[in-house]
Parts: C-alpha cells; sequence; structure tokens
C-alpha cells in the first residue's frame, strides 16, 4: 500500500512539474521571473545538446591542469 501511495506521490510531482513548466513556457506571465525562467531553459538546452560554451568553473578548473 505504501508503494501505491509514494508512487501516486511522484506521478502527481511529475505532472504539477510538467504543468508549470509549461505555464511558463507559454509566456501566461510576462514578468522578469518567466524570462529569467525561459533564459535558464535555454541555457540547459543549448547545454545538454551540445551547443553552448562550458561552464566558467569548468574552464577554470582546465587552465589549472
Amino acid at each position: 500500500m505504501l508503494a501505491a501511495i509514494l508512487t501516486l506521490l511522484v506521478v502527481m510531482l511529475v505532472a504539477a512539474a510538467i504543468v508549470v513548466v509549461a505555464w511558463f513556457g507559454t509566456g501566461v506571465t510576462q514578468t522578469s521571473q518567466s524570462n529569467r525562467f525561459a533564459k535558464f531553459c535555454e541555457t540547459v538546452s543549448d547545454h545538454l545538446n551540445g551547443d553552448a560554451e562550458p561552464a566558467a568553473l569548468t574552464n577554470l578548473l582546465e587552465a589549472r591542469r
């Protein structure tokens, strides 16, 4: 029974996260926070696709070698 409750909780959290991302992604609220969130998502997608420059910390670590 506990496993079913935990599974339901995880499914609800994932569904809520999808709704939040869709809410900000469609631009329903035009605040600076949503713009920052959109910019963050764009940066993350660039890094995941391999299109972005390495992070500053990576550059610093490579410079120390």
